[in-house]
C-alpha cells in the first residue's frame, strides 16, 4: 500500500495515516502548565482506580507540589500552543495524589472541566505509582 512505508530494521510496515492520528490524538492530550515562574507540562489520561477508571491530570511533582494547593484555587492549562486555556478550579473537591520519590502529581478531573482527550493508561503502568502515592 501507498500510506505504508517500512522502518529501518523493523519488520513490518507502518501505516503513516494511522500514526498521525494517533500522534496528533496524544498532542490533544499534553498541556502546558505556569506555576509562579516556572513552566511544566502534563498530560491529560484515565486511569483504573477502585474498579473503575478516573480522568485525572497527570504532572510532575517539582512542577506542582501539594503546597501550591494551599495557596492557590485555580490552576491555568495552557493546550494547543496556548490558543485553548483551561481553569481548574481548585475549590471543587477533588482527589489529588503526590508522590516525590516518583516524582508524580495526579488531580482528578472532573466533567466541567471540560478535558476532551485522555490517553488510556493501563494496570500495570499505574499500580505501583497508585499504590505508593500519598493522598491528599
Amino acid at each position: 500500500m501507498e500510506d505504508e512505508k517500512k522502518i529501518k530494521n523493523s519488520p513490518d510496515a507502518v501505516s503513516i495515516a494511522g500514526t498521525k492520528t494517533i500522534l496528533n490524538q496524544m498532542m490533544n492530550c499534553i498541556c502546558k502548565l505556569k506555576i509562579n515562574k516556572t513552566n511544566g507540562t502534563g498530560f491529560f489520561c484515565q486511569i483504573p482506580y477502585e474498579n473503575k477508571t478516573m480522568n485525572v491530570l497527570m504532572t510532575n511533582y517539582h512542577v506542582l507540589d501539594e503546597n501550591y494547593f494551599k495557596e492557590k484555587d485555580e490552576l491555568n492549562l495552557f493546550i494547543n500552543d496556548e490558543k485553548d486555556v483551561k481553569i481548574l478550579d481548585l475549590k471543587i473537591q477533588r482527589k489529588k495524589y503526590f508522590n516525590k520519590d516518583y516524582d508524580t502529581t495526579i488531580i482528578e478531573l472532573k466533567e466541567n472541566d471540560n478535558i476532551n482527550n485522555y490517553l488510556e493508561l493501563d494496570d500495570i503502568i499505574m499500580n505501583d505509582i497508585l499504590n505508593n502515592i500519598t493522598v491528599d
